[in-house]
């Protein structure tokens, strides 16, 4: 037995990922997330220059 069988021993099958774009087409953001979303980044960047 060689590494690739025992690689894939679970898999039954393979799915393709969609590309961000389709995520997004079929999952557009909402004004409520996009908020959230803009005070995280907002919190990150304050933090991250108070610990330089």
């Amino acid at each position: 037995m060689n590494s690739q069988d025992l690689e894939n021993i679970n898999v039954t099958s393979f799915d393709a990922m969609p590309s961000p774009e389709e995520l997004h087409a079929r999952l557009p953001l909402s004004e409520s997330a996009a908020q959230v979303v803009d005070a995280g980044r907002e919190a990150l960047k304050k933090h991250s220059r108070s610990t330089r």
